[in-house]
């Protein structure tokens, strides 16, 4: 069994170099008009919050937009749904 770093019950699907961790499977792409979006100061985290529950991965920060993205199925899965980063200008 494979032991992965997780973030508040998500697997981190990308390594420190933004790699994908091996073991873990883009499913298909985010369905319209899903995307995740955030704003260009949020860089604590890798995980992002996308609203209606929905939270992605970004592979480093700080976050640029239309980077690829990451989104977890579900909390411990290990199947990601893809996308792009929508990165609007700071309030």
């Amino acid at each position: 069994m494979r032991r992965y770093p997780v973030t508040e019950g998500f697997i981190e699907p990308f390594d420190q170099k933004g790699k994908l961790r091996p073991g873990i499977r883009l499913g298909k792409p985010l369905p319209p008009p899903w995307r995740c979006a955030t704003f260009r100061n949020i860089d604590r985290t890798t995980l992002i919050g996308c609203g209606a529950g929905l939270y992605c991965f970004v592979p480093r920060l700080p976050v640029h937009d239309k980077e690829p993205i990451a989104c977890p199925t579900d909390r411990g899965a290990r199947v990601f749904n893809r996308g792009r980063l929508v990165v609007y200008a700071n309030p």
